[in-house]
């Protein structure tokens, strides 16, 4: 996830480099972004973490306006496939139960 920032940070400063000022989110925004944030979190809880990134990362991205459907797919895919990797592979820890694999009812 911080590599996928990075280079997003890059891309928005190389895309940028005529304007020095960036533009802000509006107040509904920003509130339909915590109202999403809190979601997220009841659903995580509910869920389990994987399945809720499934819908939680397409729709921050939709709402911070992202335009290209297949990248939000991408990112999205990718940063489930790694964050399981990485508890099941690095941390040698098992997530908890998730929809996605039946193991939630």
């Amino acid at each position: 996830m911080i590599a996928f920032s990075a280079i997003s940070a890059i891309n928005q400063i190389l895309r940028t480099r005529d304007s020095a000022r960036t533009s802000e989110a509006s107040l509904i925004h920003g509130l339909a972004g915590l109202a999403l944030l809190g979601l997220f979190v009841a659903s995580a809880s509910a869920m389990g973490f994987l399945t809720s990134a499934l819908w939680f990362l397409p729709a921050m991205a939709m709402l911070g306006g992202e335009r290209h459907g297949w990248r939000v797919v991408l990112i999205t895919l990718l940063f489930t496939l790694l964050a399981w990797l990485l508890f099941h592979l690095v941390f040698a820890q098992s997530m908890p139960p998730e929809f996605i694999f039946g193991e939630v009812r």
